[in-house]
């Protein structure tokens, strides 16, 4: 075989390309392009951009082309693309078998999920994003507890039986089924998290295989051993790979960094009117519902109440650089109360508490009619039809005051480093690992209503320090962050629709390997525009 030429075991080619990749099927640069259908209907204006499919659980995400009968500026094309949202979407390829005899491979089923608009001078017209089905099963709860030493196996069926995810473990060896999951859950987790974290901690991904029967697309799901999984040769020969980049080198130094969520603080925020003082002084039918002749006009007044971290209303904005106090500034930006991380004597939190008083604050009363939590900002909204009497007395005469205790989430995520290696000793590869599943900071600060009662142990709170732990988490793997565990980024030319995550890839060039050893997918990227596969690639042994 001459160098640059396709080189495959065990897959059909649709055209000659320069890719070489053993027991993958490729389309080369001059195949068919995949067919889109909404509702089981091929769409003729529709083409496939790009997919992508990542993570233990093989998710996947596919942005589509869409051809345009107007300009991208006219009304009636953003109504026509945007009657696409929420539809069924279904991706099949086209590949050739044996002479003129064809099949389609499924490659993504789900629903059109967002619809966005390019004007970048480039394209000026629309592109659809669509989330596969298996995305939105994850999106769920687990239903009941999980404990740590209880065994992988187990959870693993107990979790797909309740969600209906269909997971097969038939072909897991019985040690890893055994072995314990060595976290605990509380019900209510979500699905995904618990489950990503299950399949990395313990080498296992998700493989999923979709076929077409004639009424519909089969899917079957199993789950495998990273240490068993699918043997696939990438042989680079000349013009084969479009590029190699290979970020972390033996002997360089690595900088570790573990992430996980911001910090949550619990706290008792004073809180300010937000609504138009000119809206004050009209008769008290006029601020229900029920009896108001425009509603509309005075929802907020004497109901809004605001923190003003996000400075909307003018003056200082509330300090949230001041309550995270982890030394990094925090710009003024719209937040969004949690649920107080005190509890009651059972361990369930106490929500947000909303009070308000009429005496200038020497005494405080809860809030006995409805509340919502507002969504894009850090407030609170009496929602009743009829405000308090007492509260609306109050309020009317300008002497109320609210307050709320809760929490608000740090927008700055909670970074640990560890380098691996001499910082300054030349040049160094950065690994981030995403550890929001396994650590966590919350804290009740001392501005909380509730700090002395829990100071004092009289009062349970959802109190956690997790930077400590992370850090031992990458001491742990600090001394294995040499080659083995790097990442390695493979582009190949034609779309290697064979390559999946989970596969052992090693990489070689004319007969000689480029790395240190065999590696896992951890993503594949196809791109229709560009012809092309980029394949990110793992060490085996990394466990995030």
């Amino acid at each position: 075989m001459s160098k640059g030429a396709t080189a495959m075991v065990g897959a059909g080619v649709m055209s000659k390309g320069a890719t070489a990749m053993v027991g993958a099927g490729v389309v080369g640069g001059g195949g068919i392009g995949a067919m889109v259908l909404i509702d089981g209907a091929v769409r003729g204006d529709l083409c496939v951009l790009e997919m992508e499919a990542a993570g233990p659980c093989d998710e996947r995400v596919v942005t589509i082309g869409v051809a345009r009968e107007r300009g991208g500026w006219d009304p009636r094309e953003r109504e026509r693309v945007s009657d696409l949202e929420g539809r069924r979407l279904t991706v099949v390829q086209p590949v050739l078998l044996e002479g003129i005899e064809a099949a389609g491979r499924v490659l993504f089923v789900g629903r059109v999920a967002a619809v966005r608009q390019r004007l970048d001078g480039k394209r000026d017209g629309y592109e659809l994003r669509g989330v596969c089905d298996w995305s939105g099963l994850l999106e769920g709860v687990v239903e009941g507890a999980i404990d740590s030493g209880e065994r992988v196996g187990d959870v693993i069926v107990r979790l797909s039986d309740g969600a209906g995810l269909g997971l097969d473990v038939g072909l897991v060896g019985a040690g890893v089924l055994g072995r314990v999951v060595g976290r605990s859950w509380g019900a209510g987790a979500e699905l995904g998290a618990v489950l990503r974290w299950l399949l990395d901690r313990h080498g296992l991904v998700v493989r999923r295989e979709m076929s077409w029967d004639g009424g519909g697309v089969i899917e079957r799901r199993g789950v495998r051993e990273l240490a068993r999984g699918r043997d696939v040769s990438v042989v680079v020969s000349e013009g084969a790979v479009a590029g190699v980049d290979d970020d972390i080198e033996r002997g360089r130094a690595v900088k570790m960094v573990g992430v996980c969520g911001g910090q949550v603080v619990e706290s008792t925020f004073e809180m300010v009117a937000g609504w138009d003082v000119a809206g004050e002084g009209l008769a008290d039918g006029e601020y229900a519902r029920s009896t108001s002749g425009a509603f509309e006009d005075v929802a907020d007044v004497y109901r809004l109440w605001v923190l003003n971290e996000d400075g909307a209303l003018g003056g200082a904005a509330y300090d949230l650089t001041g309550l995270f106090g982890d030394g990094r500034a925090v710009e003024p930006t719209g937040l969004r109360f949690g649920g107080a991380l005190s509890a009651d004597a059972s361990g369930r939190s106490l929500g947000v508490v909303v009070e308000y008083s009429d005496d200038n604050g020497l005494s405080w009363r809860l809030y006995p009619g409805r509340v919502a939590n507002e969504r894009g900002r850090a407030g609170v909204y009496l929602d009743d039809d009829v405000l308090d009497g007492d509260y609306f007395a109050s309020a009317k005469a300008g002497g109320v005051r609210v307050r709320v205790t809760a929490t608000l989430t740090n927008p700055l995520r909670t970074e640990v480093v560890r380098w691996a290696g001499h910082p300054f000793a030349g040049g160094h590869a950065t690994r981030a690992f995403d550890l929001r599943g396994l650590f966590a900071w919350r804290r009740v600060d001392s501005g909380s209503k509730y700090f002395g009662e829990i100071e004092a142990g009289l009062r349970p709170a959802d109190e956690t320090d997790g930077r400590g732990a992370m850090r031992r988490w990458l001491d742990e793997r600090a001394p294995v962050m040499g080659v083995d565990q790097a990442k390695l980024s493979v582009v190949l030319d034609g779309l290697v629709l064979g390559a999946g995550v989970g596969d052992r890839v090693t990489v070689g060039l004319d007969g000689e390997r480029v790395d240190g050893g065999a590696r896992v997918v951890r993503r594949v990227t196809w791109d229709w525009d560009r012809m092309r596969t980029e394949v990110g690639l793992e060490g085996i042994g990394r466990r995030v």
